[in-house]
């Protein structure tokens, strides 16, 4: 999974408003409808639902501080075991956002990268998210012939 910034360019009412006004984008471009972002997605070439985005307010981009949590505390927050963010970590290209060195035998993950990535991640029901789940099997092997039989699916 590559890891894209983005820049909200403004809002519309409407989907059908959004995709009037721009019926392509380019990588990294979004918009938000409502309280909902939309991200263009080249690979589909459209507007694609990456969640909504209205919450309590926080700190602007320039005002958030960075520091180093531990695989432990990584693990803990987006409930996967140390192994498996390893695993997608090392995937080329990564799937998880890679460590830092902190020390000549220590890593540390930046917590806003981490913080980033959860918050990237598909609401449950949606399209975006049934390809997800797709591809992240595909891309981590478990997937198997018989779970795809049982699951019906043919992929």
């Amino acid at each position: 999974m590559e890891h894209i910034s983005f820049k909200i360019l403004g809002s519309y009412d409407t989907l059908a408003a959004l995709t009037a006004a721009h019926p392509t984008g380019n990588v990294g471009d979004s918009y938000l409808v409502g309280d909902e972002l939309y991200v263009w997605d080249a690979t589909s070439n459209k507007w694609v639902n990456v969640g909504n985005v209205k919450g309590s307010k926080g700190d602007t981009a320039e005002s958030r501080s960075a520091r180093f949590i531990p695989l432990k505390e990584v693990a803990r927050r987006v409930c996967k075991h140390p192994s498996t963010i390893r695993r997608w970590w090392e995937q080329d290209p990564p799937l998880f956002p890679r460590p830092r060195r902190t020390g000549p035998n220590s890593i540390g993950f930046v917590d806003i990268e981490v913080d980033d990535w959860i918050l990237a991640r598909p609401a449950v029901g949606s399209e975006e998210a049934q390809h997800f789940s797709r591809d992240d099997d595909r891309a981590h092997g478990s997937l198997t012939p018989a779970r795809a039989a049982t699951e019906g699916r043919h992929d």
